[in-house]
């Protein structure tokens, strides 16, 4: 009996087909496997070429996550995990490069990126529930393995940046977004938190600039629904959310006041406000859940948000614009959860400066004209 050992790329069991044929027989005696690079996995399969059964050994040159597939179809599909493309509290974030999927008998590779969130099991279908329904995300069904303990839900891929990439570099005097750009990236932010989560019945309940995606074809994804729950749902009693966003009923010490779409609306405003540059007086980057850091937050969340206007981006904007977007900015971000504006309310106020503006610009264009 034959023994080998083999290293195995699964992006390239199209042009292999010895590695084709060694994992398509493991992965059809084991149809939930995860297989880690680290690790090394041992079966055995006759050989038709050598005539005579063969013991191997090998291991995979990148992660392989099973995954379910939707509406109960048959078969299965393996993402070929090639990288992390983010980690925090709630679980990591994986890059797929591609997927298996037997045809036939026959195992092949087919490229299309998607991204995996890779959560403890025990924490995770929650977030797939309410999730599951946002059709920009495109989830697929949950997948969980006997050789693990996490979940894995796999959803689209989107190339872009996050808000906080695009405006983390951003200074006064070298502007990564024009005036009109800023404006109207404002506006569909505001309107992706209406369409992508209320409109379906949700609030998500961590909003910020990491959470909000820029596609490269500037369309704005909302991502990351781990803390959402149904509008009109009992109060969560354990602490979720990011500090620096947080408005006072999302705190686990606050009894009065429900979580509605004004939570949202208030950390929607936070989250605006740095993209102008309007700097809240307390402002902590880096999420925390000590007890006397959460007691600090709160008590300033009890209070309407003074901002620090020093460094605010008001490139070719009049007064007047400046105060009405400093207007919006405070009243998104009030204390009292019915003083906060509506979506609808900041998404006007924010059209009609683009409406004054384009005015402006024609009336100076008519001049310049005129004049010659």
């Amino acid at each position: 009996m034959l023994h080998k050992t083999i290293k195995i790329d699964p992006a390239s069991i199209n042009e292999d087909k010895v590695a084709r044929e060694i994992l398509g027989a493991f992965l059809k005696k084991n149809p939930d496997a995860i297989l880690c690079t680290d690790l090394t996995y041992t079966d055995s399969i006759f050989s038709h070429s050598h005539n005579q059964q063969i013991n191997y050994t090998f291991q995979s040159s990148k992660n392989v996550v099973f995954r379910r597939r939707k509406d109960q179809r048959a078969g299965l599909r393996y993402e070929i995990v090639d990288k992390c493309i983010g980690f925090g509290a709630n679980g990591a974030i994986w890059h797929s490069m591609g997927n298996l999927k037997f045809v036939g008998d026959t195992l092949v590779f087919k490229t299309k990126e998607r991204a995996i969130k890779q959560t403890e099991r025990k924490r995770n279908n929650e977030e797939y529930t309410y999730s599951s329904g946002i059709r920009h995300l495109h989830i697929k069904p949950l997948s969980y393995s006997k050789f693990t303990k996490y979940n894995f839900m796999t959803m689209k891929f989107f190339h872009g940046l996050n808000l906080h990439q695009i405006i983390k570099d951003e200074t006064t005097d070298n502007p990564l977004l024009t005036t009109d750009q800023r404006l109207q990236l404002t506006i569909d932010i505001l309107e992706a938190v209406q369409k992508q989560i209320h409109d379906h019945g949700l609030l998500h309940l961590d909003i910020k600039a990491e959470n909000i995606i820029v596609t490269d074809d500037k369309k704005v994804k909302i991502i990351d629904y781990f803390y959402s729950q149904k509008i009109g749902a009992s109060n969560r009693m354990d602490f979720c959310g990011t500090l620096i966003t947080m408005p006072q009923e999302q705190f686990h010490f606050d009894k009065i006041y429900p979580r509605t779409v004004k939570t949202d609306n208030y950390a929607v405003g936070k989250t605006l406000a740095e993209l102008w540059h309007a700097n809240p007086l307390v402002n902590k980057t880096k999420p925390v859940v000590g007890l006397s850091e959460q007691i600090t937050f709160f008590r300033y969340a009890k209070k309407n948000t003074e901002y620090d206007y020093t460094n605010f981006f008001s490139n070719g904007l009049s007064s007047e614009h400046v105060e009405q977007l400093k207007n919006m900015l405070e009243n998104l971000t009030r204390a009292i959860p019915d003083e906060r504006w509506s979506i609808q309310q900041a998404v006007a106020s924010l059209r009609s400066i683009q409406a004054e503006r384009n005015i402006g610009i024609r009336h100076q264009l008519s001049s310049k004209t005129a004049r010659i």
